[in-house]
């Protein structure tokens, strides 16, 4: 007597291979979505940013013994940390860490891409005109000094916004602190 071996498909057929990719569609249309939401970071990063770049310039005037200072375009979108050397600002001040040019741009940033500049106020000496920069003295006090005579800042402002959601960077008139909120 003689064994038969009943031998059986053992594959997939395309009901089942179907069934799969459908599932993972159905999952990948999900999540995906989600996934590029989950970038509540990008407003805090960007603020953060913004920040250090303030509180670099104050630290390397302190450090240098030459004015520092932060550009703002709220038109570009960006932040551009330069030296005043006289009354000229030299945009030829390299990132500490990545070596290039200081400027940051939130527009084309990845890690901040569509955060913007809602708004920014930079006042000096109770002048009511709203400038685009920030000047640290050589003692890291936050004024500027025009035709010899010194503007103490009244008050910097700066705000960024994202997805409905604002934070907003402040510097101490005297001091020259700088906090997120």
């Amino acid at each position: 007597m003689r064994l038969k071996k009943k031998y059986s498909q053992l594959g997939i057929s395309y009901i089942e291979i179907i069934s799969v990719v459908v599932i993972l569609g159905i999952l990948a249309a999900v999540t995906i979505p989600n996934l590029s939401s989950v970038d509540p970071k990008k407003l805090e990063l960007a603020a953060e940013e913004v920040a250090q770049a303030i509180r670099f310039s104050r630290v390397e005037a302190i450090r240098t013994g030459i004015s520092y200072g932060v550009n703002f375009s709220s038109s570009s979108d960006t932040i551009k940390v330069y030296r005043r050397l006289s009354r000229t600002a030299t945009y030829d001040v390299y990132h500490p860490v990545d070596k290039k040019l200081y400027i940051l741009n939130l527009a084309t940033d990845s890690a901040t891409a569509g955060v913007d500049f809602l708004s920014y106020g930079i006042y000096y000496g109770g002048s009511g005109i709203n400038v685009s920069y920030l000047d640290f003295s050589t003692d890291g006090i936050p004024k500027f000094t025009f035709l010899g005579r010194d503007y103490l800042l009244d008050s910097a402002t700066i705000t960024l916004s994202y997805k409905g959601q604002t934070r907003v960077i402040k510097v101490a008139p005297m001091t020259g602190r700088v906090t997120v909120q």
